[in-house]
């Protein structure tokens, strides 16, 4: 016969059982049920992925550098990001585990870098304060190729043989330039349009000026000079025409030639500028010649339709004889 204590104790134990299986639903429901974000931090010094064969294929830790990520395939690391004092980086690797590209922020700003399978860096580009730039360099890492632009926006192009840069192609605010150099670095021609007059200039092996040619607006003109720097041919076309003029050190006229619709001529001067003989064919064919002293024509040798003439003068310009 059940007694009242008896009755007591089942219950008792019912209650508790109860209780038991209702503790148990809530682990369990704990244990399938994903945490929330955020929920729980979990702290180690380093974690490792394997694959079902128990191969290594990342490993995320820290050093005393900064923290590091590793990604492997079956041969090794193929993908490296960490981070510095300097800042971080990545870097990927082929299938023989050479890097062959890094991309990396420093003080100086972002950089991608490409290798070749040597390890030497090929190809380079980095954006810095001062502007941005890209370089190509060959198997030696000479610097074959480079383009920058400035940090006022102003582009260049630079092309080297193993020495030094031969082809050097910029602009800025005057316009467009292109500079060729000789194997010892020294510009010898410059191909340039400044102030929309395109000009090419032609210099020695000691960086003067020798030749220069350019299209102005009034025409194009081709300049001579010595090794001083000085003027000594010029050959230009304008609206009157064609003309030549060779000077001296001095940087006077002594020769002109000049073709103008008028007729032509050409002019001999002294080192005065004083014009000593001139030779000249007008519109319609008929030749002229006159000689001179420092202060008046004195001969004037000609002819026309009527045949040819000769005048002589004295020092005062006065003439004293003619013919016919």
């Amino acid at each position: 016969m059940t007694t009242a204590s008896t009755m007591g104790d089942i219950m008792t134990i019912e209650e508790r059982l109860e209780t038991l299986e209702r503790e148990l639903s809530e682990i369990k429901a704990r244990l399938t049920t994903p945490p929330p974000i955020g929920s729980q931090t979990i702290h180690a010094r380093q974690f490792v992925v394997v694959d079902e064969q128990g191969r290594t294929r990342a490993k995320l830790w820290t050093d005393k550098d900064g923290p590091k990520l590793c990604l492997y395939d079956e041969n090794g690391i193929r993908a490296l990001l960490g981070t510095n004092k300097d800042g971080p980086k990545l870097c990927l690797s082929n299938e023989n585990l050479k890097t062959r590209a890094v991309l990396q922020v420093d003080k100086h700003g972002p950089g991608l870098g490409l290798l070749d399978e040597n390890g030497k860096a090929r190809a380079a580009l980095q954006v810095e304060m001062d502007g941005l730039g890209m370089t190509l360099a060959d198997e030696n890492g000479k610097v074959l190729a480079q383009l920058r632009v400035d940090k006022n926006g102003q582009p260049a192009l630079g092309l080297a043989d193993e020495r030094n840069f031969r082809i050097v192609l910029d602009t800025n605010k005057d316009g467009p330039k292109l500079s060729l150099t000789d194997e010892n670095g020294k510009t010898r021609a410059m191909l340039l349009n400044c102030k929309d007059e395109p000009g090419l200039k032609l210099t020695d092996e000691n960086g003067k000026t020798r030749a220069a040619l350019v299209v102005r607006k009034s025409g194009p003109e081709m300049c001579l000079y010595d090794d001083n720097g000085k003027t000594r041919a010029v050959l230009q076309l304008d609206k009157d025409g064609p003309g030549l003029g060779l000077l001296d050190e001095h940087g006077k006229a002594r020769i002109t030639l000049q073709m103008e619709k008028d007729g032509l001529g050409l002019k001999l001067a002294d080192a005065n500028g004083k014009i000593l003989a001139q030779l000249c064919a007008d519109q319609d064919g008929q030749p002229s010649l006159l000689l001179a002293d420092e202060n008046n024509v004195r001969v004037v040798l000609g002819t026309n339709k009527d045949g040819p003439g000769l005048a002589l003068a004295d020092e005062t310009g006065k003439a004293i004889w003619s013919a016919p």
